[in-house]
């Protein structure tokens, strides 16, 4: 019983390790994405005003 639940924990932490990094990857994408939309959405408004 011990013994599994040593598997199962080191295979969790192998996972984790391996999906950690795209996971940190995907989510710096997202906030950039959402940042240049905003930069892009505030320089459309200024030019529709002027």
């Amino acid at each position: 019983m011990f013994g599994d639940a040593m598997i199962n924990m080191t295979a969790g932490m192998i996972l984790g390790m391996a999906v950690c990094p795209i996971m940190m990857k995907a989510i710096r994408n997202v906030r950039q994405n959402m940042r240049v939309n905003r930069i892009l959405r505030e320089i459309s408004d200024t030019q529709k005003t002027s």
